[in-house]
């Protein structure tokens, strides 16, 4: 179980650095597609060390792919020196909804509950860590370009140091 908790970390960092570098390519060189509304997309949340925000100026960008057997939410925002990201696994369609807990259905290999993830000088923080799991990620708005929750729970570093994320919240573009 602990090699696989490793491969799908190790999956996920690398999805998230992948989302983080394209979204801030395409930000960089114009891409933001809701030019009305510049600055709105954000994540924000709370941390015992304060107010942690990415706007539209950083790396903000949600993913959701809806397959036959897995379906998938990830919405992430970074800067040069933080980054989060939140992971939904489902083994029905993403929707607006609230969504918790971890679990591997031995079977199908199909994942259903949440992650999250954050980077902080060159630490990692992840919630999988943990063997319960507090995360809570509610999708409360979901349409074809963009993605609206809020989020919190508890994080863990490969150090061992906790750190506890309250008050999330989300505004992410969709990339499609």
């Amino acid at each position: 179980m602990n090699i696989k908790f490793y491969k799908l970390t190790i999956i996920f960092s690398v999805i998230f650095g992948i989302l983080v570098t394209m979204t801030s390519c395409d930000l960089i060189n114009g891409g933001d597609e809701d030019d009305d509304n510049t600055g709105d997309y954000m994540i924000t949340f709370q941390t015992e060390d304060g107010l942690k925000e990415f706007t539209s100026e950083d790396a903000v960008v949600g993913l959701v792919e809806q397959n036959d057997k897995q379906h998938t939410a990830i919405f992430s925002g970074g800067s040069s020196d933080l980054s989060i990201g939140l992971q939904i696994y489902d083994d029905k369609n993403i929707a607006e909804s609230t969504y918790s807990g971890y679990s591997i259905d031995q079977s199908t290999s199909t994942i259903v509950g949440v992650g999250l993830i954050f980077i902080a000088d060159q630490e990692v923080y992840i919630s999988s860590y943990y063997q319960q799991s507090d995360v809570v990620i509610k999708i409360s708005e979901l349409t074809s370009n963009s993605a609206r929750g809020t989020f919190s729970g508890s994080v863990r570093s490969s150090l061992g140091n906790d750190l506890t994320i309250t008050e999330g919240k989300f505004y992410v573009p969709l990339e499609n």
